[in-house]
Parts: C-alpha cells; sequence; structure tokens
C-alpha cells in the first residue's frame, strides 16, 4: 500500500488533495487492493490468535493479573 502511495507521490500527487480528473487512479485503486490485503491478513492473525488462546485468553491479555503484587515479584536477594 505505501509503496503504490509512494509511486504516486514520486509522480508528483500531492497528500490531502482531491483529484477528479483520474490522474493517479490506478496507483488509488492499487493502494486500496494492498490496504484491503493488510485487512485480511489482520483479521486471520486475529483469528488465530482467539482460536489459538481463546477469546478469554485475549482479553485477559489487556486486564489485570488476579495475583497479589507479592506473588509477582521476586524477594530482593
Amino acid at each position: 500500500m505505501g509503496a503504490f502511495m509512494g509511486m504516486a507521490g514520486l509522480q508528483g500527487m500531492l497528500r490531502r488533495t482531491l483529484y477528479v480528473d483520474g490522474e493517479f487512479n490506478t496507483l488509488m485503486i492499487l493502494a486500496a487492493l494492498s490496504g484491503t490485503l493488510i485487512l485480511v491478513a489482520f483479521l486471520a492473525f486475529f483469528y488465530n490468535i482467539v482460536m489459538s488462546v481463546g477469546l478469554k485468553g485475549v482479553i485477559g491479555i489487556f486486564s489485570g493479573s488476579a495475583l497479589e503484587k507479592k506473588q509477582l515479584l521476586p524477594e530482593p536477594a
């Protein structure tokens, strides 16, 4: 996706500018397809994680530990 946006930039496309005559349509369609492929890959990755660990395990990554702080930290030497 970034490669096609970079190619459009090298050909003179400005960022945050509307091009209504279709000067960069080919590159923008390729960038959109690449972005869609990245989204599909992320969804497949997330599905793999959920099926491996479980939804409760994925949510558990972001929640606090049930153990007390004394159990988590090693004792000083």
